[in-house]
């Protein structure tokens, strides 16, 4: 993760279902991610500079984010996309062209496939045509050194079209400091992660949790106990009190779930070494007893253990993240691929 000062700097911000929000946003590809009505939308309107927080502060390069948009450094395109509906796709394009003091990427109106409704009203597109017309409008006025800001980019596409989006935000990350993405789709999700991602945002209960993420490998691709197919991911996680596998299994959408204890964690917060590691027996979550004489029995107020998670979709996905916040807090989440 980059070590220079954040991009985006919210503070203490209340607004609509966020509450009490403290999160930054560095350099490079940020994904915010969240069930519906979590509030990605509106947090996405915060940085744009669209919405003012009823409390609390948010900054974009140290800038009031309505500054910030006004002088050309961000670049959004929110779901659903906002247009003037008797405009042609040709109308609409050339208006924000000329308007656009940003860069262009190389042949977006083509990659999107435009062309064959160039010439329709956007009253008569389709929700997937609506999309890719937006989307070519902001990879066509990308502010250099800026934020772009995509609400949902994937929504409505087919398959080429997402595809192409993937390949566009690559090559935005050359022009812009930072993309911020917000998605529900956790295919799309797995395919961003493929570009390096700087930042993992969550939110939940009107809460945004900075998942840390790590280079660790994810899960080896292994069918789930049920012999269900889905989505793996791994997760390191400090716990306090008792370990919720139970709960975990019993969301709706986990397919299974494994654990392990970091044992070396557990050493270090002993105060032992790996050569000590034959006196010291895990007997329950958060609990430790020592083989030695008369046995003595040491609690901890915490724990780390990596879960090993297969869910059916991101929804399920969500609600797993959410359950282990309640216990502890993430050190890192490291996405798989479909099982």
């Amino acid at each position: 993760m980059s070590t220079k000062k954040p991009v985006v700097q919210i503070r203490g911000v209340y607004y609509r279902v966020l509450r009490n929000i403290t999160v930054d946003f560095p350099s490079g590809l940020t994904i915010v991610s969240g069930a519906n009505g979590s509030g990605k939308t509106s947090l996405m309107r915060l940085v744009a500079g669209l919405d003012t927080p009823e409390r609390g502060i948010v900054k974009v390069f140290s800038l009031e984010p309505r500054r910030a948009l006004h002088t050309g450094l961000i670049a959004v395109s929110l779901h659903p996309p906002y247009f003037d509906p008797t405009l042609t796709v040709r109308e609409f394009l050339q208006l924000h062209g000329s308007l656009c003091k940003g860069i262009p990427l190389k042949d977006v109106t083509r990659r999107l496939n435009l062309y064959s409704f160039f010439d329709k009203r956007i009253y008569e597109l389709s929700s997937g045509q609506r999309k890719r017309a937006d989307l070519a409008r902001v990879f066509n006025c990308l502010p250099k050194n800026g934020v772009l800001l995509l609400d949902e980019p994937s929504e409505s596409l087919d398959t080429a079209s997402r595809s192409t989006l993937i390949d566009l935000i690559s090559e935005s990350l050359d022009i812009v400091d930072a993309v911020i993405v917000s998605t529900h789709d956790e295919l799309f999700a797995r395919d961003l992660g493929k570009l390096g991602i700087s930042s993992y945002i969550m939110l939940d209960k009107g809460k945004a949790h900075n998942v840390s993420l790590s280079a660790a490998n994810p899960p080896a691709p292994t069918e789930s106990r049920a012999g269900s197919r889905g989505i793996a991911f791994a997760v390191k996680a400090v716990v306090r009190g008792n370990i919720p596998i139970t709960e975990l299994r019993s969301i709706p959408g986990v397919l299974s779930v494994d654990f392990q204890p970091d044992i070396d964690w557990v050493l270090q917060r002993l105060g032992l070494d790996r050569s000590s590691l034959g006196n010291v027996i895990m007997a329950s979550t958060g609990r430790l007893e020592k083989s030695a004489s008369g046995y003595s029995t040491i609690r901890l107020d915490s724990i780390m253990v990596k879960f090993d998670i297969v869910v059916e979709d991101y929804n399920a996905l969500a609600r797993a993240l959410s359950k282990l916040l309640e216990y502890g807090s993430i050190e890192y989440l490291g996405m798989g691929g479909h099982r």
